[in-house]
């Protein structure tokens, strides 16, 4: 997966369901044994190798190609534009022109590729409505300077890159609605299917087949309790003070998928928090005491990497 794609947290639902299917392709026999089990374990598989797949295809496209021929083609009408502004400078200066040498000055092929995407063309459609009328003003004076042919191939430069920035957007769109459809519509559908399949377990498929059986359960949890030397180790104290909470200050995790799974610590004696060990993955974490206000706040946790946040507590303010 592409660090531009699918969050981190939809690509771990996707592996894990990847690896659902290669278990049931594996156990084949304990599928069939059950129809119903046997229907939604192909819908389930269906799923991963048709919409799933195309979903996350989508979401995971790399958009580096058509970005290049976007920025190609603007600095192509930057460069072309860039050398009319360049000698309309020059020719502003010759008639003492102050508000011509300023729009000019400010309208380098450097300061024009570095604009804003959505507003380039309108800045070149600009320059072509000022520099064609400054021709239209001094129709022998400025001729000498540059030429309205000149103006026209650079607007046709820019018509081309407006043609790029379209396909970019279209693009980039499909992307990120791909991205939106993954957490929103399939995590929610596959992860109910396999709590239905997981329903059917009890019976003879677990009696006939129990290493089948405890797969299947392992693979369902996702496992969130992380390992040695990796997650969160703060240290907590008052903004004012300096003062440690001893035996007071709380850190809890928000976004866990049970209340079982909810990891909570509390600062020990010497007003010190033990390392909260976490899964990969984004946390969101919030950090209280007695009297102070709450603060929340969002970690990225990387293999083996240890966070220390310094977390300064605010008293409530009666």
């Amino acid at each position: 997966m592409n660090d531009d794609g699918l969050n981190l947290n939809c690509t771990i639902h996707y592996n894990k369901w990847d690896k659902y299917v290669i278990l049931f392709a594996n156990n084949n026999a304990a599928v069939l044994l059950r129809l119903p089990f046997k229907n939604e374990v192909v819908a389930f598989v269906n799923y991963i190798v048709t919409d799933v797949q195309d979903t996350a295809d989508k979401a995971n496209v790399n958009l580096t190609g058509i970005t290049e021929a976007k920025q190609l083609a603007k600095k192509a009408a930057a460069d072309a534009f860039g050398e009319i502004t360049s000698n309309a400078y020059a020719f502003a200066i010759s008639i003492n022109n102050t508000e011509l040498k300023r729009v000019m000055k400010g309208s380098t092929a450097s300061k024009l590729f570095n604009t804003k995407d959505e507003n380039f063309v309108s800045v070149c459609n600009n320059l072509n409505e000022l520099l064609t009328q400054t021709i239209a003003d001094y129709p022998v004076a400025a001729i000498t300077f540059f030429t309205a042919a000149q103006i026209t191939a650079a607007m046709v430069l820019v018509g081309s890159f407006d043609i790029r920035l379209g396909k970019w957007r279209v693009a980039n769109v499909n992307k990120n609605n791909a991205k939106i459809k993954f957490e929103t519509d399939w995590m929610p559908k596959m992860e109910a299917s396999l709590v239905f399949l997981e329903s059917m377990l009890p019976g003879s498929i677990t009696t006939g087949f129990p290493e089948f059986a405890k797969d299947f359960i392992s693979l369902k949890k996702l496992d969130r309790t992380g390992v040695k030397d990796q997650g969160l180790l703060p240290s907590i104290s008052d903004l004012r003070t300096g003062a440690l909470f001893v035996n007071t200050a709380r850190m809890e995790t928000l976004n866990y998928t049970g209340t079982q799974n909810q990891k909570v610590m509390k600062t020990n004696d010497l007003g010190l928090f033990k390392l909260m060990k976490l899964k990969l993955g984004v946390w969101t974490v919030k950090f209280s005491a007695p009297g102070y206000e709450d603060q929340i706040a969002v970690y990225r946790i990387t293999k083996r990497k240890v966070l220390k946040p310094e977390i300064k507590m605010a008293k409530i303010i009666p």
